[in-house]
């Protein structure tokens, strides 16, 4: 087969793909607001540490891409810093704390975090307040 032969199947060959491609269904896309489908299988989470009102008050994505989640949690009595760090996925990250999830015992009536960020190393800081209960 002569070059110019070959130009020619090369071409009616890429002519075809992009037809194919043009015909195949394609992905929908969500539009700017809509849930994210992918994330936690419905584009939804929520995570108890206790069952006794725990709340997110701020949330943060490491270098990682793993999403942190800082907040309240309750033992029923008192309430204390509760911070989960969940996978891009929306599962939790195993490696972190007890199964993705770390109370911090509470030093006062009532505590909790407000903020988070990372730091130079990558490492999670918290602000958040602590009151005696009076």
């Amino acid at each position: 087969m002569k070059a110019h032969g070959k130009g020619r199947l090369l071409a009616a060959r890429m002519i075809m793909v992009m037809l194919l491609m043009a015909a195949l269904p394609r992905q929908a896309r969500a539009a700017d607001g809509d849930l994210d489908t992918s994330f936690s299988f419905d584009g939804k989470l929520t995570t108890s540490f206790s069952g006794h009102g725990d709340a997110g008050h701020a949330v943060a994505i490491d270098a990682s891409g793993r999403i942190v989640v800082a907040g309240q949690t309750s033992d029923g009595t008192h309430q204390g810093f509760g911070v989960a760090r969940y996978n891009d996925d929306g599962t939790l990250d195993a490696s972190f704390g007890t199964n993705g999830l770390v109370a911090i015992t509470p030093t006062g009536f009532s505590e909790g975090a407000n903020a988070v960020v990372f730091d130079g190393q990558g490492r999670i800081v918290l602000a958040g307040f602590v009151t005696d209960g009076s």
